[in-house]
């Protein structure tokens, strides 16, 4: 289950996490958005958070301007926003990914 996650060996962008757990018969972007409307934005942002950090860790300042005059300047309000989206991700996550080993096992789902 662990040998090859595209989570070992990169970002946890949003294709990354849909391929890794593919592997417990989940397709986690559709369950989530079932889960909560939100997990549209949580992908879109997810994706700027990844190209930003990418951008920094490169210092590939082409890639900061483009971000930046596409309205995502690294501001604290961003990275509050960022936090607040990756919480909420997280949360949403766990409970899909429950649900989804509850059924799978044949067991109560334990997140109830």
């Amino acid at each position: 289950m662990t040998s090859g996650r595209d989570l070992g060996k990169g970002n946890a962008h949003a294709d990354a996490l849909d391929r890794d757990f593919a592997r417990l018969g989940l397709a986690l972007w559709p369950a989530l958005e079932q889960a909560d409307p939100n997990a549209i934005r949580w992908r879109q942002e997810l994706t700027k958070l990844n190209q930003m950090r990418n951008a920094i860790a490169h210092d590939d300042r082409s890639r900061l301007q483009a971000l930046r005059q596409s309205g995502y300047m690294l501001t604290t309000g961003l990275v509050e926003t960022w936090e607040q989206t990756l919480n909420s991700l997280a949360g949403t996550m766990d409970d899909v990914v429950s649900a989804n080993l509850s059924n799978l096992l044949g067991c109560q789902d334990l997140g109830d």
